[in-house]
């Protein structure tokens, strides 16, 4: 899906809920299940942002395109020290 889809700038329902499927799949298989709640989701690709309008909100997905965008703007606006200086 990424290399087919994603890339190209692709996104459709039915790749996210292929996705989603997958992530809740991995959740249900822990030995001691918490509360769906309880889960994060990093989605560290960044073309698998693209997939967030259609994934399910009860789950908690972490997009590092985002996460990596806003946190070079807190440091290029000096709203935070980068961590170097």
């Amino acid at each position: 899906m990424i290399c087919t889809e994603l890339i190209k700038g692709i996104t459709t329902p039915s790749s996210a809920t292929g996705f989603a499927q997958v992530v809740q799949a991995t959740i249900e298989q822990e030995q001691h299940p918490a509360q769906i709640k309880d889960y994060g989701v990093l989605l560290a690709c960044t073309e698998l942002g693209m997939l967030l309008p259609y994934l399910p909100s009860k789950i908690h997905f972490l997009d590092t395109a985002s996460l990596h965008a806003t946190f070079a703007w807190k440091i290029a606006t000096k709203q935070i020290a980068a961590p170097w200086d």
